[in-house]
């Protein structure tokens, strides 16, 4: 089984679904209800290909297996094949009080409503986990994630404070009626309001003056930092009316404790250091101070996002606004061409983007990033570093941004544009698999944006876009195209995949062209 309908009923949330008729808080084990069901295949396509692709010791230590129960192996199981199940209903939760805020840990899938702003007042333990494992993990299997609903009515919550990106790790084995297991590795390596949240819904809510702090005493050193105010992962939520005033966000990041990536990973954001197929819509960042300082030591390479609104952003955005003043230093210490590729994506309201409507961005930018020797694609934009797929439209983008990188001078770039650094065309490749006849790109953006005190003209500089042979690529044919104004286009897609696509395969690209739109 892996899709479920949800149930709605008048006047509760739907929190998953039990094999018990009734669960009571003796039965909820780290926030998760011990009869909770998890639907479908763990590991993803991307999971899959991962363990396919490893030594069984790697496999081990990053705990990719499937070492799960589905419900054809659950001994309620009748005759027929058929297990009942049942609906968990829970109503809001009022939250008035800093005991009754942190109390969200305690039910994951909970809903809560503030009835009053609140003040913390001491260090805050992020609610909800981001295991290693997560994108790996179908969406259905972030066991640990906030799933819940919580809506700020309006409210306020003060003195947001997380000290360091390392995690208090409870003893996730769960008990031993449970039907779920340990996610993965580790949760260190995040620092916000929330650990992680997938299917939640969280609006009406402002976070006013939050120091998330990995720096100094606190900085961080492993395989991956994700740093924001409200979330540091975000699968599939919705997210609207957030307002996020003055936060100061600080990273220092090393890679000398890297365990078991290949390189170091760090994503940092105004509201959501990283967000997947959520929707995120009428938020406001105002008064933001984000800095990452990164050392790349051992791994020689890495990705680096820094946003405004959202790091790494698969998300679909609409009417939110960004005022922030970024800082991004990175340090390498490579020392050969065969060096790990550095991929640096900053912009003002997302490093990455995908679809992105009606948004501002305000923001002054510093990017210095110095790796002599290797491979490395440093990418700035007033309003995001890097365009995904889907367009950035209609948006209004004012941006300052100052630059001074030192990189190897045949094998760096840096791309700076007034829209967008560059076209990531490896993921858009993705959208081949599901729509035909798409627009990727920016259009129809308003800006008013300077370089090292030049005024950018260009929404993209040449060198963002993918080239063949030397060529700027403007579309990506599957197959031999002659569009409805007669328009011819020459399959170009093996050239591309050859260039660019890693593992994407032809044989999953069932439509013909997709347009890379510029202007």
């Amino acid at each position: 089984v892996s899709d479920v309908p949800v149930p709605t009923r008048k006047g509760f949330y739907f929190a998953g679904w039990q094999t018990q008729p009734v669960i009571s808080e003796e039965d909820i084990v780290n926030g998760v209800s011990v009869y909770q069901v998890f639907f479908g295949e763990k590991l993803s396509t991307l999971g899959v290909e991962q363990v396919n692709n490893r030594e069984e010791e790697e496999i081990t230590a990053r705990m990719l297996g499937q070492d799960v129960m589905y419900l054809k192996d659950f001994e309620g199981l009748t005759e027929d094949g058929t297990v009942r199940l049942y609906a968990r209903w829970v109503e809001a939760k009022e939250v008035s009080t800093e005991e009754e805020l942190r109390a969200m840990a305690e039910d994951l899938y909970g809903a809560y409503i503030l009835t009053g702003d609140i003040t913390l007042t001491k260090d805050w333990q992020p609610v909800g986990a981001y295991f290693s494992n997560y994108e790996y993990f179908n969406d259905s299997w972030w066991t640990y994630a906030f799933r819940g609903t919580l809506d700020g009515n309006g409210h306020t919550i003060y003195g947001l404070t997380v000290n360091g990106a390392e995690m208090e790790t409870p003893d996730y084995s769960g008990d031993e009626n449970a039907i779920w297991h340990n996610d993965g590795k580790t949760i260190n390596g995040t620092a916000a309001l929330f650990g992680a949240i997938c299917y939640a819904n969280i609006e009406n809510l402002t976070i006013d003056g939050a120091v998330i702090n990995v720096a100094g005493d606190y900085a961080y050193s492993g395989d991956y930092c994700y740093a924001a105010a409200l979330a540091c992962f975000d699968m599939a939520s919705t997210l609207k009316n957030i307002t996020i005033r003055n936060p100061v966000i600080q990273v220092e990041f090393t890679d000398e404790n890297l365990e078991y990536a290949a390189n170091m990973f760090i994503a940092v954001g105004g509201l959501e250091a990283g967000g997947w197929n959520s929707t995120v819509s009428n938020c406001t960042i105002t008064g933001a101070e984000i800095t990452a300082d990164v050392k790349n030591r051992k791994s020689k390479g890495g990705e680096i996002y820094v946003g405004g609104l959202i790091g790494e952003c698969y998300a679909t955005m609409k009417n939110n606004a960004a005022e922030a003043i970024i800082n991004v230093a990175e340090g390498d210490e490579s020392v050969t061409d065969e060096d790990s590729e550095l991929i640096v994506n900053v912009g003002g309201i997302g490093a990455s983007n995908t679809s992105a409507t009606g948004n501002q961005a305000a923001s002054k930018i510093s990017v210095n990033v110095d790796k002599q020797k290797g491979a490395s694609n440093v990418s700035i934009g007033g309003f995001a570093g890097a365009q995904r797929y889907l367009t950035a439209d209609s948006n209004q983008i004012q941006s300052n941004i100052t630059t001074e990188c030192n990189l190897d001078p045949e094998l760096g770039q840096l791309n700076v544009g007034a829209v967008i650094g560059r076209f990531d065309i490896y993921y858009s490749l993705l959208i081949l698999m599901y729509a035909d006849g798409i627009n990727c790109g920016c259009i129809n953006n308003v800006t008013d944006v300077t370089c090292n005190g030049e005024r950018l003209e260009l929404p993209m500089p040449e060198s963002g876009y993918p080239h063949i042979n030397g060529e700027a690529v403007t579309y990506v044919a599957v197959e031999d195209y002659t569009d409805d104004e007669g328009v011819f286009y020459k399959a170009n897609v093996d050239e591309i995949l050859a260039a660019y696509g890693g593992y994407i395969t032809k044989e999953g690209m069932t439509n013909k062209i997709m347009y890379i739109s510029i202007d």
